[in-house]
């Protein structure tokens, strides 16, 4: 009956073990935080340049654009994106890009503004998508409970037990 008793014991840590591993890593790969999920930044263009300068994303996360002009008709190309709007004055243009791979990438006006037109540049910096934290928070949990069970199963159930020793 003890031996009996210790198979199931043994069943049932590597059950649960296994059962907590699956929700810790189904939780930390569907959950991701609002703020990452998809970045809106406004941009204003302006004689010369854009506001701001530089925009930063994420590879591979949704990236909505909001261009707007503050006095005269402006252009937006955005190298490798496959952007080429028309902001006019009192209107504004949304666009919705997912950045493809890390780098940086030149904003440019594309239509003609006045004498210093060439050097309005702006700058799109987008970054290789890192572990998400919570990722990282579940591994580790994951790590100290499976130590924990381990010895917590040595202590139990010496190695000899299961042959009815003790």
């Amino acid at each position: 009956m003890k031996e009996e008793t210790v198979m199931n014991a043994h069943t049932w840590m590597k059950g649960s073990t296994v059962l907590f591993t699956i929700v810790l890593l189904a939780v930390a790969y569907i959950t991701v935080p609002p703020a990452m999920a998809e970045a809106r930044v406004e941009v204003v263009a302006g004689q010369f340049e854009f506001t701001p300068g530089r925009i930063t994303a994420v590879a591979g996360r949704p990236l909505t654009l909001i261009f707007r002009t503050a006095d005269v008709a402006h252009g937006v190309y955005i190298d490798g994106h496959g952007v080429d709007v028309v902001v006019e004055p009192g209107e504004e243009v949304v666009v919705t890009i997912v950045p493809a791979m890390a780098g940086k990438f030149k904003i440019r006006c594309s239509v003609t503004c006045g004498p210093l037109h060439p050097f309005m540049v702006g700058e799109l910096v987008v970054e290789e998508q890192g572990l998400n934290p919570l990722f990282l928070g579940s591994l580790a949990s994951l790590i100290i409970v499976g130590i924990g069970a381990t010895a917590y199963a040595i202590r139990r159930y010496p190695r000899g037990s299961r042959d009815g020793e003790t």
